[in-house]
Parts: structure tokens; C-alpha cells; sequence
């Protein structure tokens, strides 16, 4: 009883550390990001996002469209140069159909499943994206790159994800931004706060501009140092 009652007034205050989309805007500079202006993005994407859930993956296992428009969104909005797509699928489309559009664009995707990148390559080729540097995470650990702009880390399952997000923020440039998916699971969401909290990062709610149906939403990590 007392460890339960421990653990919730824990989980009160880590959660009171997070910021609002407001402070999110304020803190990146990205004061153009709107509802409006991420709808127009999902109305655009939705023709593709709906070939992918019908023909690739079902909807709850893909990344919303409401995330793929924030992507596609803050990418433009920001002009980001290097990009890391950890966990290959929707979203590898939405960092490629930015890199198409904004010449010198730099995109990674990393997954550990090679079948699934099988599948992802496919796809982009169908949509007339680039589909180079789709590789395991394996392959990219040998590649030593680092200074990425922009992370979603969407690989495999949300349980598994906290084993990696210290060598995420080691990856990412000062004042970068890495987008964690799947923060309504309040086990995953504890593990990320009680990670952070001894960082200089500053994790900020993404919910209002990312909810989807499934009730799943995003948060986004600043590294400030």
C-alpha cells in the first residue's frame, strides 16, 4: 500500500515537470506550429496514410496521422537537415517526402526487424521517395553518426524504448528534438520522467496536437546541453 501510494505521488510530481505545447512552441521557436497548420498537412498525407494502414500495416500498430502531420509540420517549420526515423514505416515516408521537397535533407531510418524494412523500402519506392539508408540498428551503430536534428523513436514496443533513449540524447545536436510516441501508456510515460529527470532535457505534452483516436499521443525532449 505504501509503495503504490509512493509511486502515485512520484508520478504526480514527474508529471508536473512536463511542459505545455505553449512552453513547446516557445522553448523551439516554432511559433507557426498550429492545429490548422498540421491539418493541412494530415489532409494531405491521408490518401497515402490510408494505402498504408490498408495495404502495409493496420492503424493502431502505425503511427497516427496526427503524428505524421506534426512531422511533416515541424520539419518544415524548423527546416531540419538531418533526420533519424527509429522504428521504419509511416513516418519513414513523411521524412523522405520532406527530404524530396527540401534538397540537402539528410534521413535515417533504423529498425530491427529486417522484414519490416523490407516492407518500408517497398513502400517508399511505390510512393516515389528516396529509399536509401533503411538499415538495422545493427548497421547504424557502425556508422557513428551523430548531430541529428530531429528523432522520432518509434522502434518496436514502448516497453522497450527507455533502453535506449540515453544513447538517443547522445545522438541528437544542442537544442535538437527527439518526438517519444505511445506517452499514454503511464508505465512507459514514468520510465521516460524518471529518466529525464536528473538531464538538463526538458520533455514537453504534445497530446493537444497529437491525440489520436486510439487515445495515443506524443511528448518531445529538447536537449538543452
Amino acid at each position: 500500500m505504501i509503495s503504490r501510494i509512493y509511486r502515485k505521488f512520484r508520478f504526480i510530481s514527474l508529471r508536473n515537470r512536463v511542459g505545455t505545447l505553449e512552453q513547446f512552441r516557445k522553448a523551439i521557436a516554432l511559433h507557426d506550429l498550429t492545429a490548422a497548420s498540421c491539418k493541412k498537412n494530415m489532409e494531405r498525407l491521408r490518401p497515402v496514410y490510408n494505402q498504408y494502414v490498408n495495404e502495409v500495416s493496420s492503424p493502431d500498430m502505425a503511427a497516427s496521422l496526427e503524428l505524421a502531420a506534426f512531422l511533416l509540420t515541424t520539419c518544415q517549420l524548423k527546416g531540419y537537415r538531418k533526420l533519424l526515423d527509429l522504428g521504419s514505416g509511416f513516418s519513414s515516408f513523411v521524412f523522405r517526402l520532406y527530404a524530396k521537397e527540401t534538397p540537402g535533407v539528410i534521413v535515417f531510418s533504423v529498425d530491427d526487424n529486417v522484414s519490416w524494412l523490407k516492407k518500408t523500402r517497398m513502400f517508399l519506392l511505390a510512393n516515389f521517395v528516396e529509399a536509401d539508408r533503411l538499415i538495422t540498428m545493427e548497421e547504424f551503430q557502425k556508422t557513428n553518426e551523430v548531430d541529428f536534428d530531429c528523432v522520432l523513436h518509434d522502434l518496436n514496443l514502448a516497453e522497450g524504448r527507455i533502453d535506449h533513449l540515453d544513447q538517443i540524447m547522445q545522438l541528437i545536436s544542442k537544442d535538437g528534438l527527439v518526438i517519444l510516441d505511445d506517452l499514454h501508456k503511464p508505465d512507459y510515460l514514468m520510465q521516460v520522467l524518471s529518466n529525464l529527470e536528473n538531464t538538463s532535457h526538458k520533455i514537453f505534452s504534445l497530446e493537444p496536437i497529437t491525440l489520436d483516436s486510439y487515445g495515443r499521443f506524443s511528448m518531445g525532449v529538447i536537449k538543452f546541453a
